[in-house]
């Protein structure tokens, strides 16, 4: 089910699960975080406005992803359902059943939530969707949160805007390698000896 929901103060919720026990709040590539109580929420680049959301409910674990596409980041985290519907939204929306991820009822559920766009106005105001998400869900066991997939270098640019934490562009700088001077040839060799003694003797002896 795809649809879109308004942002407030810069996070979705993962509205309905839990998530024990409670971790760093940057503790899936920044993506994903909670608010030490155990409630998750996935981190957003603007601060307030729409975003489009994609909802998947599946019956197993999907392939690994060996191409994140056009996905910037990717990260998996294991969430409780509770009685109340398990929804990804935004600020007071409500949303209807198509939305629910929990789908076999409460239980332990495994999230893959991919990311787009977190960059282009972070921290802003916007009107318009300028990024996507895309939240699969299956029944899986507890285990701990992956990051599946995370292009630090930034793909678009903007002079009004700044990369959200932990999306920094890395550039390593290497040194220079001192080259070791080749060795003189016996020719080259001569050559030199000759010139210093001609340095050492009078003009008359050289």
């Amino acid at each position: 089910m795809r649809y879109t929901t308004r942002v407030v103060e810069g996070y979705l919720e993962l509205r309905g699960a839990t998530w024990r026990p409670p971790l760093d709040p940057d503790a899936v590539a920044r993506l994903v975080s909670d608010d030490h109580l155990g409630h998750p929420y996935i981190r957003t680049g603007i601060n307030m406005g729409p975003v489009d959301v994609e909802v998947r409910v599946l019956d197993q674990r999907p392939e690994p992803t060996t191409d994140p596409g056009t996905w910037e980041e990717i990260a998996e985290i294991s969430v409780e359902a509770t009685e109340v519907p398990l929804l990804v939204v935004g600020g007071e929306d409500s949303l209807g059943p198509g939305a629910r991820l929990d789908t076999t009822g409460p239980g332990t559920y495994r999230l893959r939530v991919h990311a787009a766009g977190r960059r282009i106005a972070y921290d802003a105001v916007v009107t318009e969707p300028v990024e996507r998400y895309l939240v699969q869900a299956w029944p899986e066991e507890h285990t701990e949160p992956t990051p599946v997939a995370l292009e630090r270098a930034p793909t678009r640019s903007s002079s009004a805007t700044a990369p959200p934490p932990g999306l920094e562009a890395f550039q390593v700088h290497t040194p220079p390698t001192a080259v070791p001077a080749p060795e003189p040839t016996a020719r080259a060799r001569i050559q030199i000896w000759q010139e210093l003694r001609d340095r050492q003797l009078p003009p008359d002896e050289a």
